[in-house]
């Protein structure tokens, strides 16, 4: 394949980039691998993101727990409203679905 000099230092770019071990296993997925739709992913930066999010998920976790702790604190001496810790808890509920689902992908993603 023939390509301009600044063609070719745009491809290089995006190659190191997308985590390929070869400009050439670069170009073959790029081209031929139909399942990735031609799409390019900065896998470095992909993972590094996928770290923050991690962190911050647990972090809402933990905030979220604290907040259940005083909560039950409340409910047992009376001065909380039982509807009202009853939907806190459905919704820590889907946070914590959803957390595992996301640590599931990354898992699944990180195997790969």
């Amino acid at each position: 394949m023939h390509v301009t000099e600044l063609e070719y230092k745009k491809i290089k770019v995006l190659y190191h980039a997308s985590g390929q071990k070869s400009v050439s296993d670069f170009m073959r997925t790029l081209i031929l691998d139909e399942n990735k739709s031609n799409s390019i992913i900065n896998n470095v930066e992909l993972i590094k993101r996928l770290d923050i999010l991690g962190l911050a998920i647990n972090r809402i976790g933990n905030n979220i727990n604290q907040l259940a702790k005083y909560a039950n604190i409340q409910i047992k001496s009376g001065k909380v409203n039982t509807a009202v810790i009853i939907d806190f808890m459905e919704v820590m509920d889907k946070y914590l679905q959803e957390r595992r689902a996301l640590a599931k992908a990354y898992r699944a993603m990180v195997r790969k």
